[in-house]
């Protein structure tokens, strides 16, 4: 799995950012591979739990503990290292489009497969594991002496970066002035996957946190 498109830097919201952090393949999951910390996501997770992530977050609707339950601390402490580093990204001159992901990615031959797995996940069901599981990514946060709320807002930006218009335009190859490397990598997955992240992940925003926030850039 080419596990290098979505970031060093990694998804977004919740669990989205699970899924197109990891699998959209970009540098979140290298970044996370060369990360020192014990309790990481490796890539043997992030090809097992890929076909059944929307099924395990979707559960949370029913049962929101049992969901928590199941998901282990390498996947939090993932989650958290994607969003501080797309966070701290800067963004830079568009220059010329880039070639298009190659396919397949994991389990998804196709860019329609993997927008479909995207829309599986409910913006409810999102908000509802996030709030149960919470108090462990404040546990988290602490271990790196930061706040719930300075981590939170870096999941914010992370969710405002990947579902910005610029990713829409990029992947429908319309110029944009400046961008940051994981954008670039989500445009490439083409503009399916595109379409699909950024509604589910305004979605998911606007569950968690109410009205859509100004856009970051």
């Amino acid at each position: 799995m080419n596990v290098r498109i979505i970031g060093r830097r990694a998804y977004a919201s919740f669990v989205l950012s699970w899924l197109v952090l990891g699998w959209s393949g970009s540098a979140l999951a290298d970044a996370v591979a060369e990360s020192p910390r014990a309790n990481r996501m490796s890539r043997d997770e992030l090809h097992a739990i890929a076909p059944y992530l929307a099924q395990l977050v979707n559960i949370s609707m029913l049962d929101p503990a049992l969901a928590a339950s199941m998901v282990p601390e390498s996947w939090i402490e993932s989650l958290l290292d994607g969003a501080l580093a797309i966070e701290a990204e800067v963004p830079a001159a568009a220059g010329a489009a880039d070639p298009p992901a190659r396919w397949p990615i994991g389990p998804w031959p196709s860019p329609a497969s993997l927008a479909a797995s995207i829309r599986e996940l409910q913006p409810a069901a999102v908000a509802s594991l996030y709030a149960a599981l919470r108090p462990r990514l404040g546990v988290r946060c602490r271990e790196r002496k930061l706040s719930i709320e300075a981590c939170e807002g870096a999941i914010r930006s992370t969710v405002s970066r990947l579902s910005s218009k610029k990713v829409a335009a990029r992947a429908l190859g319309k110029p944009v002035q400046a961008i940051t490397p994981t954008q670039r990598e989500l445009a490439r997955l083409g503009e399916p996957v595109v379409t699909a992240a950024r509604q589910q992940l305004r979605g998911v925003g606007t569950t968690l946190w109410g009205a859509p926030q100004k856009p970051v850039q």
